[in-house]
């Protein structure tokens, strides 16, 4: 019955993604067709999940409820390789666009101490409430932007609550939010901790990474062991990104999405079921179609080539879009 109502799911959902895009051709943009699909408001909505047998629950605004649980929650693409799950003791990890904080939630359970910037001030009220509600002592969250200086910026609203950016948007009145450098941001992560490392940073800055990051010199860039980040193609070029990451010796991987990591019961979501069931949908009708989105990759980026087993990297291959790794992936003979 189940199989029977995916079936039946994915073929009402490939009369809406139009030929071209099962031909292989990715035209389509998920993310409008199942906000209007699903006609989602502004709203928050609770979202009940487990973390190795713990029980937590977290607001997340209403028109960014399907994707916040897609990525994070239920294909956790974000922790792809095993040296990057949020479930692996960590002394710091930094979450730049933490949205509600459900990453920032789950890297709180193992990390000693978790910093979280979120800009947009009706949203960090939102992420507020969810350490509140879960009870997170070793978490601390910034109403702020990340910029290449410190001082204030210019935040610009989208109708999703999840694509605000400091880059300039057409049609959409900025307002000013506080900002601060990556060099002051880590200091403050470090505070208090000599001789350590950012273990994990992640960045969600919707196309300031490529400000952030190209601005930023060794010195600061050498305080990061590892960092996940989505790139938004839209906004740059790769090459400003990964010729300042290999400057400053990281080993990194870039993957099109969307992709997931093989289940193991870590990360469950509880209850929401037809939501569980679309997830289940979209993500076999984005496989049979072969489709990608080509307008948010997401880079992985460490300093211990290690970190990238050959096992992860040859499953997803074909959605590797570039990596400074040497050593080619061997294909297995029957």
């Amino acid at each position: 019955m189940r199989n029977k109502c995916l079936t039946y799911a994915v073929e009402s959902l490939s009369l809406q993604l139009g030929p071209e895009l099962w031909r292989g051709r990715p035209v389509l943009d998920f993310g409008r067709l199942l906000n209007s699909t699903l006609r989602l408001g502004t709203a928050s909505r609770s979202v009940r999940f487990s973390v190795a047998g713990r029980h937590l629950q977290a607001l997340v605004p209403a028109d960014s409820v399907f994707f916040s649980i897609k990525d994070i929650l239920f294909n956790r693409e974000y922790e792809f390789f095993p040296q990057f799950e949020l479930t692996h003791p960590r002394q710091i990890v930094v979450d730049v666009g933490a949205h509600a904080g459900l990453y920032t939630i789950i890297a709180s359970l193992s990390a000693s101490k978790v910093l979280a910037l979120e800009p947009d001030n009706d949203i960090f009220r939102i992420l507020s409430t969810n350490i509140t509600r879960n009870s997170l002592t070793n978490v601390n969250i910034i109403e702020s932007a990340l910029w290449t200086k410190d001082g204030f910026a210019k935040f610009y609203r989208r109708g999703n609550s999840q694509l605000g950016s400091v880059r300039t948007r057409r049609n959409s009145e900025p307002i000013l939010v506080q900002a601060n450098s990556l060099p002051h941001l880590l200091s403050d992560a470090l505070q208090g901790v000599q001789g350590r490392k950012i273990d994990l940073l992640k960045l969600d800055i919707e196309g300031t990474e490529f400000d952030v990051i190209p601005s930023s010199d060794q010195e600061t860039l050498g305080k990061i062991a590892k960092m996940v980040v989505e790139v938004h193609t839209e906004h740059g070029k790769i090459e400003a990104l990964t010729s300042k990451l290999k400057q400053c010796g990281f080993s990194y991987v870039i993957v099109k999405r969307p992709f997931r990591k093989a289940v193991n019961g870590e990360i469950r979501v509880l209850g929401n079921y037809k939501l569980r069931l679309l997830m289940e949908t979209v993500n076999l009708a984005m496989g049979v179609s072969n489709y990608s989105d080509w307008s948010s990759l997401l880079l992985f980026a460490s300093r211990q080539t290690d970190d990238f087993p050959q096992a992860e990297r040859s499953s997803i291959k074909e959605r590797v879009v570039e990596t400074s790794l040497e050593r080619p992936l061997k294909t297995k003979t029957k």
